[in-house]
């Protein structure tokens, strides 16, 4: 897989945009995207060591007709890493 940035510039778009009520950055995530049989395919890596992982694929008609569906994911995987990356720094303070 390679960046969501480069393979689906407007995917790309749309995740930024909903991780910046977060105060998430592209740095925060790892973001791929490859297009697979009947649409794309996107794949959130996320947390310390990259160990979470958050995957969804998309029908093009998904894409063209019903955005809202793939914000509601981008917005619940930010939701998500933002806990994991609390999670992560409580637990780096308590081995420190």
């Amino acid at each position: 897989m390679l960046p969501l940035e480069y393979t689906n510039p407007e995917l790309y778009s749309i995740l930024r945009q909903e991780l910046a009520p977060y105060h998430l950055h592209s740095f925060d995530v790892q973001a791929c995207g490859a297009a697979c049989n009947e649409g794309f395919t996107v794949v959130l890596k996320y947390g310390d060591n990259l160990s979470y992982t958050k995957e969804k694929s998309f029908s093009q008609h998904m894409m063209k007709e019903n955005i809202e569906d793939i914000r509601k994911f981008f917005r619940s995987a930010g939701d998500d890493i933002k806990k994991a990356l609390i999670s992560d720094y409580f637990k780096m303070m308590k081995n420190e």
